[in-house]
């Protein structure tokens, strides 16, 4: 079983990889785990379903939350706008999209997993 790792090459240096990622390794699951954990101090008021059965959510305090991810992969120089930006990957994979013409709302894809509520009662989360 070999592990690969999808490197953002056009972001950062390519960095090695952790031989088995932690959960909320990847920015979309982060962000998941951000909106299905809102009772957790550091989360409060980052983000919030929009409409949680479609998947759609707002960020309410974008560099907040670029802050808390850049704290998690060790950059401190991390943004909003890079954030975002890495967000964009994950459009042609379905597991991210964004929602027309609405400024910081985005829903999950087809391709993401962990968010829905029947999901999230399943796993104890």
């Amino acid at each position: 079983h070999t592990h690969t790792c999808a490197v953002h090459t056009h972001l950062t240096l390519p960095l090695p990889c952790p031989p088995i990622a932690p959960r909320g390794t990847h920015l979309w699951e982060f962000i998941r785990d951000i909106l299905i954990h809102p009772e957790l101090n550091q989360n409060q008021g980052l983000m919030k379903w929009e409409d949680r059965s479609e998947g759609v959510f707002k960020f309410l305090k974008s560099e907040a939350v670029a802050q808390l991810w850049g704290q998690k992969k060790k950059n401190s120089s991390m943004t909003y706008e890079k954030l975002s930006r890495a967000m964009r990957y994950y459009y042609k994979r379905e597991i991210l999209d964004r929602v027309d013409g609405r400024r910081l709302v985005y829903k999950f894809g087809k391709n993401s997993t962990g968010w829905k509520v029947e999901e999230t009662r399943l796993h104890g989360m």
